[in-house]
């Protein structure tokens, strides 16, 4: 079955959703930034100079003071922290753009009343296998490519081509499994299933999803460019554009899904006796 995907509906619907709910989005946007950036400064503060901020070629200079051990385990905490906090607030927020796309406007209770507890371990080794599904077509290109190099001296220009090779199906593949972690995030669903539904969901849209991604990226970059004040709209406009991208998709593939009959409740309809001719 050939799916629907709607560019312009998707954008319509997370540019008046924020509009409408603008003093909310802006909170939104502003608790998504703290919590991006925030860990990152305090570890860039522990690593930089006494003077405050330390530039990023400063860090492997010799006159570099060396990290202590207290340093060095705040840093590796503070990083661990950091990954897990990511992850919570990617279920959480993603959970508010999909209760907007239900027509509800989530309260406090609504979004924390949410069981988290296997969601961000799902969300982990989803995110883990979905890079390895990509990265793993590279490796066995850049050795080829390294092999290439060192015995041909159209080696560097094959390593090119086999790298643009590469890019094709790790494009492809970043496509179909682009939606795995709505189903871990909405339904609980687990890492295999997801991915499986993702590939459904996409098995006809890849390139219209594509084209929105593409143009959901154009957007926040001219968001960023109006001094960054603009990705408090365009962030969270592109989060709820995806929602209802997902949300659309799904829905259709359960249509489809329970549209077709299932043989197993199929009644099986008995042939009638044939009548004896009576003596």
């Amino acid at each position: 079955m050939r799916l629907h995907l709607s560019i312009g509906e998707a954008v319509k619907f997370g540019w008046h959703t924020v509009w409408s709910n603008i003093g909310f989005f802006i909170l939104f946007s502003f608790i998504y930034f703290i919590i991006e950036l925030g860990f990152p400064l305090i570890i860039q503060a522990i690593v930089g100079s006494p003077a405050g901020v330390q530039t990023p070629d400063a860090l492997y200079t010799s006159s570099t003071p060396p990290l202590s051990g207290t340093s060095i385990f705040i840093i590796a905490i503070l990083s661990l922290l950091n990954l897990v906090i990511t992850f919570l607030a990617t279920i959480y927020f993603t959970r508010i753009t999909l209760l907007f796309v239900d027509g509800k406007k989530p309260s406090i209770r609504e979004i924390f009343s949410y069981p988290v507890v296997p969601a961000p371990l799902r969300l982990i080794g989803g995110t883990i296998l979905f890079y390895l599904l990509i990265v793993g077509l590279l490796i066995p290109l850049f050795l080829a490519s390294i092999v290439l190099a060192a015995n041909s001296k159209a080696g560097l220009t094959i390593a090119a081509i086999l790298v643009f090779i590469w890019t094709i199906p790790a494009i492809y593949l970043a496509l179909r499994y682009s939606l795995f972690s709505y189903p871990i995030i909405d339904r609980g669903e687990g890492i295999i299933k997801a991915f499986k539904l993702s590939a459904r969901m996409t098995h006809t849209t890849k390139l219209r999803l594509l084209a929105l991604i593409i143009l959901l990226a154009l957007i926040n970059i001219l968001g960023a460019l109006a001094l960054l004040v603009g990705l408090l709209v365009t962030l969270p406009m592109s989060m709820l554009a995806m929602a209802y991208t997902y949300r659309t998709l799904r829905s259709q593939v359960e249509n489809a899904s329970s549209a077709q009959p299932d043989p197993a409740a199929t009644p099986v309809v008995q042939p009638a006796p044939t009548p004896t001719a009576s003596q």
